[in-house]
C-alpha cells in the first residue's frame, strides 16, 4: 500500500554462535531484503533501558551505540 519494500532487521542476536547466520540463511529463502546489520544482545542495552537513556547517552563509544548508528543511517537510505 506504501509502495515500499519490506526488510528485516536481525535484533538481540546472541554475540556468539551461529543464530544469526541461521536466521539469514532461513530469511534468505523468501523474497524480502535483510538489513546488512543486526543488534547484538549486549549489556550497554539492558543499562542504558534501566537508566531510561538511549545507548547513545548511557554509553557513546560502544559497539552497541555503532550498531544502532549503523542501522539508523542505513534504514534512512532505504526510506528514500
Amino acid at each position: 500500500m506504501a509502495n515500499k519494500s519490506a526488510f528485516v532487521i536481525l535484533n538481540a542476536v546472541p554475540p556468539k554462535g551461529s543464530l544469526g547466520d541461521e536466521a539469514r540463511t532461513a530469511i534468505s529463502q523468501h523474497d524480502i531484503e535483510i538489513c546488512p546489520f543486526q543488534i547484538t544482545q549486549r549489556m550497554a542495552f539492558v543499562h542504558a533501558v534501566t537508566a531510561g537513556l538511549s545507548v547513545q547517552e548511557y554509553e557513546p563509544g560502544s559497539k552497541a551505540a555503532d550498531e544502532i548508528k549503523s542501522l539508523y543511517k542505513w534504514v534512512l537510505k532505504q526510506l528514500k
